[in-house]
């Protein structure tokens, strides 16, 4: 399995979608140590009529895949008219307004990520991207068959689809919510549709992370491409006093509830069609406080461990 990154060696990796890669090439990047670090082979570089370009990338012992959707070609670049014609600025009218409905790439990167799934179905799938890339994987995990898959997901600078998506698609989004990581420089102009004056993850696809960023001369491209970001000696994001850190702390559990629950909902509308039989009412109930008590199991012990913790340091 693939070692857990720290918050600056996630974001190298999201920012290798912008390097030219080609098929068995080793996407590799400079770890915290200073180190060249093998992230994995590149299996696949995806490429359609709707400008989305994404890459598989294999992990060493092949347990894991990421998946890296890239952002917005710059403007005059090849291709960059698909991009911001047909579906950066379409997005944006359907965000400020709060209508459902997505372009062609959004639609084309959840039809991939399924693909992907499905031809290696022994991997967990990690999801990385940037501004557009970033999007298209809101959308893409919103759309996602099974949820069990998507060890995490890590996007950054990207506007907010929440409003934009159904019912059942928020209903799927938030059931993965604790294992997205949703970041947000204030001071960049592309995250547009975020909740005003709020630092809660409401109303947003995954947690939201409101980065403690710095502003830069260059506030159009500079502060886009992660220029504003702060890292601390351990490699951590800084971050502002909003609710991430008690999200991320808990994550663990908040999620064993929001998947399980997802499950659950999934598996009583599968039943209901021909009515319950007393045994499958007792099986849905015994379900049902099964994943509420394991959560909360789960975050207690959290709790406790935080609790011995800050007595250990006072003593």
């Amino acid at each position: 399995m693939s070692r857990q990154y720290t918050d600056h060696e996630r974001q190298k990796i999201a920012n290798e979608e912008y390097t030219k890669y080609s098929e068995t090439e080793s996407m590799e990047i400079i770890n915290d140590k200073g180190e060249i670090e093998d992230i994995g082979t590149v299996r696949q570089v995806i490429e359609n009529e709707t400008g989305i370009k994404v890459y598989v990338v294999e992990s060493p012992d092949k347990s894991e895949v990421s998946v890296l959707y890239e952002g917005s070609k710059a403007p005059f670049d090849k291709g960059w008219e698909v991009d911001w014609f047909e579906n950066d600025i379409p997005m944006a009218q359907n965000i400020l307004k709060g209508e459902e409905g997505v372009t062609s790439q959004l639609k084309a990167a959840a039809s991939i990520l399924d693909d992907i799934m499905l031809e290696y179905p022994n991997a967990k799938i990690s999801v990385y991207a940037h501004s557009l890339g970033s999007m298209n994987a809101q959308y893409a995990l919103a759309n996602v068959r099974d949820i069990s898959r998507i060890s995490g997901a890590y996007i950054y600078q990207g506007p907010n689809i929440y409003p934009v998506l159904t019912k059942e698609q928020r209903q799927r989004v938030d059931a993965i919510k604790y294992r997205i990581h949703n970041y947000v420089d204030d001071k960049d102009l592309v995250p547009i549709g975020y909740p005003k004056n709020r630092m809660d993850s409401v109303g947003v696809v995954g947690m939201m992370h409101h980065v403690d960023s710095v502003q830069q001369v260059d506030f159009v491209y500079s502060q886009h491409l992660w220029g504003g970001y702060v890292f601390n000696e351990d490699g951590s994001l800084k971050i502002k006093n909003d609710r991430s850190s008690f999200e991320k702390r808990y994550s663990s559990g908040l999620d064993k509830v929001s998947s399980g629950l997802y499950s659950y909902a999934k598996a009583k509308e599968a039943l209901a069609s021909g009515g319950y039989t007393s045994g499958e009412e007792l099986f849905l109930d015994s379900e049902h406080a099964l994943t509420i008590s394991s959560g909360l199991h789960e975050v207690a012990n959290a709790g406790y461990e935080e609790i011995r913790s800050i007595v250990r340091q006072a003593h």
